[in-house]
C-alpha cells in the first residue's frame, strides 16, 4: 500500500469511524444516566465504556499506520485553520442541532504560527469533539490573543451533566481525568499525546446553571519540540 492516495483514503475513513465512536460513547453515557445507580447496570456500562476506549485506541493506532505525516514546523494561519476545522464539524449530524445560535469570533486578522499545522488541526478537532459531546448547545467559539506570545481559544455552551456534578474542576489538556464522562475522556485521548508537545493547558469550569466554559491557552511557537 505505497500509493499516497490510497493511504490518505484509508486514514480518512478510519478517522471518521473514530469520530462516530465518540458519538456512540456519548449516547451510552446518556443511557447510563437515565438507568439510575443500580450496581449491576453500573458494571455493565463500565464494561461497555472500557470496550469503547480499547476500540478507540486501536483505531488511533490503525490510523497512524496509514498516515504519512512528518511533524515539520511550518508557518500557517491559525485563524484559517480553526475556521476550516469548524466548517468540517458544522456539516456533521451530531453538531448541526448544537450550532444554530453559535457565535464564531476568530478576529479580523490572521494569526501566523510557526509550528505544525497537522498537529494543531488534530488538537482543535479533539477540542471540538470534547465540546460537542459534553455540551447540549454550543453558543460561542472565540479566539483571543492575550499578549504577544499567548493565544486563547474559548468554547462556551450548555452542559449535559447532572446538576450534582456541576462543580468547578481544573485539568490540563494532556491529563485524562475520570471526573469527565466517557465521551469526554475519549476526546482527550489524542490530546494526551499531543497536548504536552503543544504546551497547551485547558481549564474547564462548570457552574450551577449548567454552562461550560472551556478555555485553552497556548504559547505561540511551542508546537514542535
Amino acid at each position: 500500500m505505497d500509493d499516497p492516495l490510497i493511504r490518505t483514503f484509508f486514514a480518512e475513513v478510519i478517522h471518521k469511524i473514530k469520530n462516530k465512536l465518540g458519538g456512540i460513547g456519548g449516547f451510552v453515557t446518556l443511557i447510563e444516566r437515565d438507568m439510575g445507580t443500580d450496581p449491576a447496570n453500573a458494571r455493565l456500562f463500565q464494561k461497555i465504556q472500557d470496550g469503547i476506549l480499547q476500540l478507540n485506541d486501536f483505531l488511533i493506532a490503525l490510523m497512524k499506520l496509514f498516515q504519512e505525516h512528518e511533524w515539520t514546523p511550518t508557518e500557517f494561519d491559525l485563524v484559517q485553520l480553526i475556521r476550516s476545522t469548524w466548517n468540517d464539524f458544522e456539516g456533521t449530524e451530531a453538531f448541526v442541532p448544537k450550532l444554530q445560535n453559535t457565535q464564531l469570533e476568530l478576529g479580523r486578522f490572521p494569526i501566523y504560527i510557526f509550528s505544525d499545522a497537522g498537529q494543531w488541526r488534530e488538537m482543535v478537532q479533539q477540542l471540538l469533539l470534547f465540546a460537542g459531546t459534553v455540551m447540549t448547545e454550543l453558543t460561542g467559539l472565540f479566539l483571543r490573543p492575550d499578549d504577544a506570545h499567548t493565544i486563547q481559544i474559548q468554547l462556551i455552551g450548555k452542559g449535559n451533566l447532572p446538576k450534582e456534578e456541576s462543580l468547578r474542576k481544573d485539568i490540563s489538556l494532556w491529563m485524562t481525568c475520570s471526573y469527565f464522562p466517557i465521551e469526554a475522556r475519549l476526546a482527550l485521548l489524542l490530546a494526551t499525546v499531543y497536548g504536552h508537545r503543544l504546551g497547551v493547558q485547558m481549564n474547564a469550569v462548570i457552574n450551577e446553571s449548567q454552562t461550560w466554559e472551556l478555555n485553552v491557552a497556548f504559547q505561540k511557537g511551542r508546537g514542535h519540540e
